[in-house]
């Protein structure tokens, strides 16, 4: 008996509990701003408030994100012109080198045969990126030894989806991202690109050059790249969300200040615009001016002719 006569006292202290809070969110919500104002003085305003963001001009661009691989735009496979046992490694992995470099050294000698250890060279300048033998193990002449790289420059190729052929452009900035390298963004260029499109894939290859003249980036490292697809230079543009669809017809809420009763609110109009080229963040529009504030946050609780409070960014 006990237990029930708990329970119940616990509900009717939940009931009370929120009847005390209903009446005092209906007494806030009645009254104007800062709540000392009587919200049936006010005409049109509704108690909300909404985020503005003015209006800027500048450059918007939008970008295809596809990944890759680096590698030098020089790599080379290591071998040895004659059978044998390596007889000396000379260099390490990392080790920057010149052509013709002595890399390592065979001993092709045979049972009664005595000859001098071959050199093994490099067949370009750069690092050995690796090295794929060890000493007194035996090769032949198709047994690739190391490999060496001029990571000077490196590259990236990409698969672009056929749609945007006409898009890119040699030349272009092409903005680097290396996930291993905390997401660290390094700028390149658009170097060439195929005239053929490969039929079963539906792509065609396009090269990314990156200067790399303190060796950060290695051959065989993963990378997302952003090349510019298209651009609205000296453009007026808003906040994406603050673009709203009605009917097939795009709108935008904009912000007049106005001063009711001492208290700083703002007029709100809906008003046709244009977009154009999205960066994902921001959007080009024709059909507002520099510097008009337009509602990017809270736009859904909106309509033409009232009047709100707003926070400005």
């Amino acid at each position: 008996m006990k237990g029930k006569t708990k329970i119940l006292i616990i509900v009717v202290t939940v009931i009370i509990t929120l009847l005390v809070v209903a009446r005092l969110f209906v007494s806030v919500s009645s009254q104007g701003p800062k709540g000392g104002k009587n919200f049936g003085q006010i005409k049109n305003f509704v108690n909300v408030t909404v985020v503005g963001t003015k209006v800027k001009r500048g450059n918007i661009q939008k970008y295809i994100t596809l990944s890759g691989d680096i590698r030098g735009i020089s790599e080379a496979q290591v071998f040895a012109d004659v059978p044998g046992k390596i007889a000396k490694v000379s260099v390490i992995e990392g080790q920057y080198v010149t052509k013709d470099q002595p890399l390592m050294y065979v001993d092709r000698s045979l049972v009664g045969y005595q000859y001098n250890l071959s050199p093994v060279r490099s067949p370009i300048s750069g690092r050995v990126g690796s090295i794929s033998v060890s000493e007194g193990q035996s090769i032949s002449q198709s047994t690739p030894l190391a490999l060496v790289v001029d990571d000077r420059i490196v590259e990236v190729q990409l698969l672009l989806p056929e749609s945007y052929y006409t898009k890119i452009k040699k030349g272009s900035v092409a903005i680097v991202e290396v996930p291993s390298l905390n997401n660290e963004k390094i700028q390149g260029y658009v170097y060439s690109s195929d005239i053929v499109i490969d039929r079963g894939t539906r792509t065609l290859k396009v090269r990314v050059r990156v200067n790399n003249p303190n060796g950060k980036l290695i051959s065989g490292m993963y990378v997302d790249v952003k090349i510019p697809i298209e651009t609205a230079l000296n453009t007026t543009y808003v906040p994406a969300t603050s673009i709203r669809e009605v009917e097939n017809k795009t709108f935008v809420y904009v912000l007049s200040e106005t001063n009711v009763n001492n208290e700083k609110l703002y007029n709100v109009s809906l008003r046709s615009v244009s977009t154009g080229v999205s960066d994902g963040d921001n959007i080009s529009v024709s059909g507002v001016k520099e510097g008009e504030i337009v509602v990017s946050l809270g736009a859904e609780y909106l309509k033409d002719g009232i009047v709100v409070r707003a926070i400005l960014q």
